[in-house]
């Protein structure tokens, strides 16, 4: 196990480019997030946001179902990136899926922002940011190694590169349950 790894670090050694571009292509993504979210309470952004919102803060409703949120959420971007990394033809689209995570990201934090001031502010820095990164940071990893599978197509090698950011969503949805039960839940139930 600890060679595979040895190898993949090789590998993002080797394309640290392509680690950058991704990188940027998500941080350009937040920051049109931050710029044109919007303030409609129609569209689909404000939707998803609030829902998030109620479902992090509503004591009624189990962590869990946060964490299984969190967690499915991460794997189907993983079978995306898994899907699309067969060839070297889909990289675009798997730089738009990465943008557009950074948008979404963006959109959320001003809707936090919206909805509940200094406690969405709070809420959005120390659960959703890390969550949303560690997901993310798992598609521009796999992302980035499927380069070198998608050159010589190699199912394996695509294969570990899926269960490493499967790992990722796991790691995040672990921080999810851990942050809501010890520090978001009991303080929203003092106030």
């Amino acid at each position: 196990m600890n060679k595979i790894f040895q190898l993949k670090i090789a590998v993002l050694k080797k394309r640290v480019k392509a680690l950058i571009l991704f990188t940027a292509v998500y941080l350009v993504g937040f920051i049109l997030g931050l710029i044109f979210s919007s303030k409609d309470c129609d569209s689909v952004f404000y939707i998803n946001a609030t829902n998030y919102h109620v479902l992090i803060f509503d004591s009624t409703v189990s962590p869990l179902k946060s964490v299984i949120n969190c967690f499915l959420s991460g794997v189907l971007l993983t079978v995306t990136v898994f899907i699309l990394g067969f060839s070297k033809y889909t990289v675009p689209i798997e730089g738009i899926v990465i943008f557009y995570r950074g948008l979404i990201l963006g959109s959320t934090a001003v809707l936090f922002f919206q909805l509940s001031k200094f406690n969405g502010v709070v809420t959005f820095i120390i659960l959703t940011l890390p969550c949303h990164l560690l997901i993310t940071a798992g598609l521009i990893v796999a992302s980035v190694l499927n380069l070198d599978g998608c050159i010589k197509p190699n199912w394996i090698a695509i294969l570990k590169n899926c269960i490493i950011s499967i790992l990722f969503a796991l790691i995040a949805s672990i921080y999810v349950f851990f942050i809501l039960v010890t520090v978001i839940r009991p303080i929203n139930m003092i106030f």
